[in-house]
């Protein structure tokens, strides 16, 4: 089996993303003190302490996905006076990006494991 190097771990390239009707989007997946930042930053939410635990997985969510885009890169500012249901539909769109991304790591990892197995199972065999 091959070793899993800090380079591949470290290594974050952006990704160019088209959306259909709309046009082009540079995102990238975050690093860990970029997603406590998101974190940090849904929790400033002012009905942070009235939501319940799926609004705050929503909130969390979208700082995330917010965080995530490249280019346009979009001040506070611009953010708060977006078009609610069009930032809404970037948000959705980043989200599934990166569940894809995920989906194919843990995939790729899932049919190592499988063939891992297969094979143990295939030299146990008489």
């Amino acid at each position: 089996m091959t070793k899993i190097t800090s380079e591949q771990i470290i290594r974050n390239e952006p990704e160019v993303l088209s959306i259909p009707e709309w046009g082009e989007i540079t995102v990238k997946l975050l690093t860990e003190g970029e997603r406590r930042e998101a974190e940090i930053e849904a929790m400033k939410h002012p009905m942070w302490d009235k939501m319940d635990l799926l609004e705050k997985g929503r909130e969390t969510t979208r700082q995330m996905a917010i965080k995530m885009i490249v280019e346009p890169k979009l001040s506070k500012e611009e953010i708060e006076n977006s078009n609610e249901q069009k930032l809404g539909a970037l948000i959705y769109f980043i989200t599934q990006w990166y569940r894809e991304k995920t989906d194919i790591l843990l995939g790729f990892k899932a049919k190592q494991e499988m063939n891992s197995f297969l094979e143990q199972k295939k030299d146990r065999e008489p």
